[in-house]
């Protein structure tokens, strides 16, 4: 008969707390409290008990205060600042949502809102052809990321470059056959859009939306050449 060690009670493990407690000053990253809202979903073993509402001072132990401690106050404008606000506030919206129009019309196309408006810039200086400059400046960008845009097109053969025999030194963009293929099917698509998004408006309003939003777009661009001659003198 084989003789057996008796077994031994495992030695008691100390009970760990359910977070650690926040050493004063502490450096370290924020603890988040296991009953506070933010915190992660608890277990099966855990749900059974009942969660404690988070008190104020739990609100301290992550980085600060991030509960309603108070409110932003808002800035003291005067009516027509206030007003100016909500264009902002108004365009800000509505340029996520023409967005999001145009790309559900461009879908299946390879055509985003940026491109288009390359190619639209590049039909309209025809036959002449676009500098890359000229370029930058109808979008509103700079060389460098337009040039990330002009070589992703020459990439997929909607535009190329050529030297006009006027001045040989200077390289100028022009359409391809698919590039004005790709241009025409998106204005189609680009006035299914408009039409979607003008549903609300009269014609009148139409065109009086357009002319106060030329207005405010000449405006941004007198605003933007004058920082740009600032910044050379500077």
């Amino acid at each position: 008969m084989v003789p057996f060690a008796r077994p031994t009670a495992p030695a008691p493990q100390p009970s760990r707390p359910a977070y650690p407690a926040p050493a004063a000053h502490s450096t370290g990253p924020a603890t988040i409290p296991a009953g506070h809202r933010f915190a992660a979903q608890p277990s099966q073993a855990d749900s059974a008990a009942p969660a404690q509402p988070a008190s104020r001072d739990d609100y301290a132990q992550i980085a600060g205060s991030i509960g309603p401690a108070r409110d932003v106050p808002a800035p003291d404008l005067s009516p027509a600042d206030a007003a100016a606000n909500r264009v902002l506030d108004t365009l800000m919206k509505l340029g996520h949502r023409v967005r999001g129009v145009l790309d559900a019309r461009f879908a299946g196309m390879k055509m985003t809102d940026a491109r288009y408006m390359a190619l639209r810039v590049v039909q309209d200086s025809s036959p002449e052809g676009c500098t890359q400059a000229k370029l930058a400046a109808a979008l509103g960008q700079c060389e460098s990321s337009v040039s990330t845009l002009v070589e992703r097109m020459r990439t997929g053969k909607l535009v190329y470059r050529l030297h006009p025999k006027s001045d040989r030194r200077k390289r100028v963009l022009l359409l391809t056959d698919l590039g004005r293929e790709a241009l025409e099917h998106a204005e189609a698509a680009r006035a299914e859009a408009a039409k979607e998004l003008c549903v609300a408006l009269s014609h009148e309003e139409r065109d009086g939306l357009c002319e106060s939003l030329g207005r405010l777009l000449a405006g941004v661009q007198q605003t933007d050449a004058d920082a740009g001659r600032r910044r050379k003198v500077a």
